[in-house]
Parts: structure tokens; sequence; C-alpha cells
């Protein structure tokens, strides 16, 4: 047998979990630290992960929400529409 062939990593329980709308979740930054728990339970070596999310809304104009294996919780950002037009 060839070493040098990648590890296959199965995604499929996390992929179906996120097609059928993350049930499990409450709130929004726990989607991130699901999907990353997830992940990293199947061998994917993540240490931090970002998503960044435009919204709808009229006073902000997307999050950011950041992961790190070794915090416990996901932090939030927000960014008002303001950025923008900054340099």
């Amino acid at each position: 047998m060839d070493d040098s062939s990648p590890t296959r990593i199965d995604v499929e329980d996390t992929v179906d979990w996120l097609v059928d709308g993350v049930r499990s979740v409450k709130v929004s930054e726990d989607i991130l630290r699901e999907l990353c728990a997830r992940l990293t339970k199947a061998g994917l070596p993540l240490y931090c992960v970002a998503v960044f999310v435009k919204t709808l809304h009229p006073n902000v104009a997307g999050r950011g929400f950041f992961w790190r294996e070794d915090r416990e919780e996901v932090e939030v950002a927000e960014a008002s529409y303001e950025v923008l037009n900054s340099e």
C-alpha cells in the first residue's frame, strides 16, 4: 500500500447536519462553534476559522464570526455601514 496517499476525512454527517438546517443550534455563533467541533472530530486540523456575513440590518453592514481552537466561545464582531466609506 502507498503511504503517500492522503487520508480520507469523512464529513458526510456534518454535511447532512448543514443541509438539514443546523436544527440543533439556537444562536448564530454556535453554528460556527458546532461546525468546527464536528470537523475537528472528523480529523480536519483546524486552528482558527473566520466567517463574514453581510446583513440586511439598517445599521449593521455585516458580522464576523471568529473561532479558535483554544477558546470555548466564538467571537462576534459587527461592522457598520460607515466602514464601507472608510480607508
